[in-house]
């Protein structure tokens, strides 16, 4: 699965907002622990698509829960970077660059089990809330217009998560994932649980 490097235009990757704590390449696997580390300790010092990248290499490193839980994070912060991008190819882009290549992966493995997946989405809803915003904003925004964007944003998302997992039930999720041959009810790999604070 393509990590760090995932295809983008140059406007795209120029067009997100700069990261404080955030992946280089050639980083070792020790510095990658390090990053991640930081990050999860510290999160609103990494921009969200950075948190992205913390989704791929928690998933890589077979803390499955926490890749799921950090890719929520990602979607919920860089919702607002998309909507403020008017061309739609810089943060817009990036954004459906990187829903593209995580979100079948980890979506497929979570929804295993549907409590669960709730339960991570609802906690990643939560805890984002909770955080205090990246400093950086889009290009020409004020502060005023930007926390209302995110507050419009976090809202919408929230509200689409909800609606979805009340429509959800379990025992047609199992029979469609039988037929794709995929496993359903206890996940497997789970890895590190959790943090607490998570919620």
């Amino acid at each position: 699965m393509a990590l760090l490097l995932i295809a983008t235009s140059g406007d795209a990757i120029a067009a997100a907002p700069p990261p404080t704590l955030g992946f280089e390449e050639g980083m070792s696997a020790e510095e990658i622990g390090q990053t991640i580390a930081a990050i999860e300790a510290h999160p609103d010092q990494a921009d969200p698509f950075q948190w992205a990248i913390v989704a791929a290499r928690e998933f890589e490193r077979g803390n499955r829960l926490r890749a799921t839980f950090w890719f929520y994070m990602f979607q919920i912060r860089s919702r607002p970077w998309a909507r403020a991008d008017g061309a739609g190819s810089g943060a817009a882009a990036l954004r459906a660059s990187l829903n593209a290549t995580l979100g079948p992966t980890v979506n497929a493995w979570i929804a295993a089990d549907p409590a669960i997946w709730q339960d991570v989405a609802t906690r990643a809803i939560a805890f984002e809330a909770r955080l205090p915003l990246h400093p950086d904003r889009p290009e020409g925004m004020d502060e005023a217009a930007w926390r209302r964007l995110v507050a419009e944003q976090r809202a919408a998302y929230a509200a689409e998560a909800r609606s979805a997992f009340a429509d959800l039930e379990p025992a047609e999720v199992a029979r469609a994932r039988r037929e794709n041959g995929l496993p359903s009810g206890s996940l497997t790999d789970q890895g590190r649980p959790l943090d607490e604070s998570w919620r």
